[in-house]
């Protein structure tokens, strides 16, 4: 009885084995379609990159020749001449894209610093009023500015003096 039990689980086991390898088979042919989808899109992606480089080219040899054809009518030009000036060209774009300098940034500290000074000095007592804990910082926040005032005043004085002196 046992035997036949066993012979039953063999061939039950069998036809499982089977049935399995038929489905991993239909998973891998799944994802394998699946992977061939991805390569082909992004292939389609690399050849537009490639088809605008190649415009971008294009471009640049009809430039060249445009310019070769205008300076044969007034004289002669080497092409390491036309490199530098498109290299130069790319230069000054490339400089035109800062939007402040030094100069620019100070000034702009300074605004801010004066913008809020103005403003706290405007609302010192409103603040003091609500948040009675910051009346020591804001009292601190003005000796401070007094000390930097007088710093400055006795710098730009002591410079007086000097150059008065010679």
């Amino acid at each position: 009885m046992d035997d036949i039990k066993t012979d039953k689980n063999k061939i039950s086991f069998k036809k499982k084995l089977n049935e399995s390898n038929q489905n991993n088979n239909e998973v891998d042919t799944a994802a394998f379609d699946k992977t061939l989808r991805e390569i082909e899109k992004t292939l389609k992606i690399l050849e537009q990159k490639l088809g605008t480089n190649q415009d971008l080219l294009r471009k640049n040899e009809i430039i060249k020749e445009e310019i070769v054809a205008e300076n044969k009518v007034h004289g002669t030009i080497k092409e390491e001449t036309i490199d530098e000036n498109k290299e130069h060209k790319i230069n000054i774009e490339e400089k035109k894209k800062k939007y402040f300098g030094f100069y620019g940034y100070l000034f702009l500290i300074i605004a801010i610093f004066f913008t809020t000074y103005a403003i706290l000095n405007v609302s010192k007592d409103l603040i003091i009023l609500k948040y009675p804990v910051t009346e020591n910082t804001i009292q601190y926040f003005y000796e401070v500015l007094a000390i930097l005032k007088f710093v400055v005043f006795n710098i730009f004085s002591f410079i007086k003096n000097v150059t008065q002196i010679k």
